[in-house]
């Protein structure tokens, strides 16, 4: 009679990381943004995103295909107000996990907040392949348009998000940006936030 071999336990590495992974994220979590993308869930305190970000950046010497540490780190430099580092972890959980939604949503917004629009068509396009209804993918899919001059396109995906989520508060307010560019209300924005002032 064969005896089932019970597993082996976890190696100290392996222990060190999930120890390590799981008190950065619990540092970060309530800074994470909870409406908008970029508007932190309490009040930035540097010094404790720092901390959960060592963590996170120490956890990823241990285990560097951990997608999910590079999307809390690329969420705790947004909010930091680190955009280079926040677009950087975002490829970097990009490029371990391509068919993510939400690793892919994120990097379409640092995309936009950076004004690479053109890299936020690409990615944005490839996202939207992964759930084509889903009117926020396409809402976010208009803006990257927007943003890379393509704006008569961008007026069709934000009217398919419109039409998909009539009361998605953020798609219309991307369909009203569009249609401002349109009817010379305003130029057209190379970056997200517009209203944002240029440091």
């Amino acid at each position: 009679m064969l005896h089932p071999v019970p597993p082996e336990p976890p190696s100290l590495q392996a222990q060190l990381h999930d120890e390590l992974y799981r008190e950065g994220c619990q540092i970060l979590r309530p800074y994470l943004p909870l409406v908008n993308g970029i508007t932190p869930g309490k009040p930035v305190d540097l010094d404790d995103i720092e901390r959960g970000r060592r963590l996170l950046t120490r956890a990823l010497d241990l285990s560097p295909n951990n997608w999910s540490a590079y999307w809390f780190l690329g969420m705790a430099a947004r909010v930091a107000g680190y955009k280079d580092q926040a677009y950087e972890a975002f490829c970097r959980a990009w490029a371990i996990n391509p068919n993510h939604v939400d690793v892919g949503r994120e990097l379409v917004l640092q995309c936009c907040i950076n004004g690479r629009g053109a890299e936020a068509v690409q990615v944005s396009g490839k996202v939207l392949g992964l759930k084509p209804d889903d009117a926020g993918l396409l809402s976010n899919h208009a803006l990257a348009l927007l943003l890379a001059g393509e704006v008569g396109r961008a007026r069709f995906f934000a009217s398919k998000a419109t039409v998909a989520a009539p009361d998605n508060v953020a798609a219309q307010g991307v369909a009203q940006v569009i249609e401002d560019v349109i009817f010379g209300r305003m130029p057209r924005p190379t970056k997200w936030p517009w209203d944002e002032p240029e440091a």
